[in-house]
């Protein structure tokens, strides 16, 4: 996903704390809770980078979100709950930072590249 999407995961996790939207963080390396805290900030970079315009590569992220969820087989709706609390944390962030209201003036979102 390079830098943005890189940092936009991070910040996704960042929104997980009990101060913030209180997300189950502390897990170990390949247990299903990590799996999931995994995909959840990938999901809100991804909702990001996609809100801001960034053009990332689609199949990282894909590879990257398909490798945890074998982690997680035995929960039929791991993907849709962590698309949720993904979108929370997507609004949150929006909010914090005013995406939102940029969001809402303008039909387009600002372009952010990745340099090659």
């Amino acid at each position: 996903m390079g830098f943005y999407g890189t940092a936009f995961h991070e910040l996704g996790h960042w929104t997980g704390h009990p101060e913030r939207l209180n997300r189950k963080l502390f897990n170990f390396f390949g247990t299903e809770d990590y799996a999931r805290e995994e995909l959840t900030a990938e999901l809100t970079a991804a909702y990001l980078c996609n809100a801001v315009g960034y053009k990332f590569t689609l199949k990282n992220s894909a590879a990257y979100i398909d490798g945890w969820i074998a982690k997680i087989k035995s929960d039929s709706k791991a993907f849709v709950k962590a698309a949720a609390q993904a979108s929370t944390a997507f609004n949150y962030i929006s909010e914090l930072t005013g995406l939102q209201d940029i969001l809402k003036q303008t039909d387009e979102s600002p372009e952010i590249t990745e340099a090659a």
